[in-house]
């Protein structure tokens, strides 16, 4: 798996892309990283994903990009304009596969990704996040026609459980498509450090890939 540093509005993000790949037309995933890796010195690809992904790169044949958010005290929401730019170098450079395209993040970016996911440039297939938090009747309905995985643990004493379980419960009610959406994995025991095992879950790289958005 390479490891590529690109800058978009002044800020560094890494794009991570599978060893011998094509240069163009690869599934991508934007991943948002967690509160404890904000700041500029790439930490977003030492929790999360991007390990999990490493471990086992012939797993994961996506285009991974992770931007980092510099300041730990705000959310996703006020770095929309970093996300933008980012992906917008991203599309002129990779030309990643604009039906599979997909977002997931962990606990300030499970957030980002349920409230960015229709804010954003890319059209994404499906979400996956993890142990994060939102207004679940707002996510129920802007979210009721995506594909969503949560994952959370049920011994989280910074985001509860309950966060993701009462989204759950919207999507359900809004009509989030047919049986199947959206998944709720909890993890018994698991604190806020639930995504060492979401992120190794063995049919999560194959459920993105079973989704792809509709043709434009």
């Amino acid at each position: 798996m390479e490891l590529l540093q690109r800058n978009a509005a002044g800020r560094d993000y890494v794009v991570m892309r599978p060893e011998g790949a094509p240069a163009k037309g690869l599934p991508a995933i934007l991943f948002l990283h967690g509160k404890g890796e904000s700041g500029t010195d790439g930490a977003q690809t030492r929790v999360g994903l991007p390990p999990a992904i490493l471990e086992n790169p012939s797993a994961w044949p996506f285009l991974v990009v992770c931007p980092q958010k510099p300041d730990a005290g705000t959310l996703w929401p006020e770095w929309i304009g970093l996300l933008h730019a980012t992906l917008e170098a991203v599309e002129a450079e990779f030309r990643p596969d604009p039906r599979r395209r997909y977002l997931t993040g962990l606990s300030q970016g499970g957030n980002g990704t349920l409230t960015l996911a229709k804010a954003l440039p890319w059209r994404f297939a499906a979400l996956a996040p993890v142990c994060g938090w939102a207004d679940p009747m707002r996510a129920g309905r802007e979210l009721a026609d995506l594909p969503v995985w949560l994952f959370h643990g049920l011994a989280d004493a910074v985001v509860p459980a309950s966060c993701s379980t009462a989204i759950a419960e919207c999507l359900v009610r809004d009509g989030a498509g047919p049986a199947g959406r959206p998944r709720l994995t909890l993890y018994p025991g698991l604190a806020h450090n639930s995504w060492d095992a979401a992120y190794r879950e063995p049919e999560l790289p194959g459920w993105l890939l079973s989704h792809a958005a509709p043709a434009a």
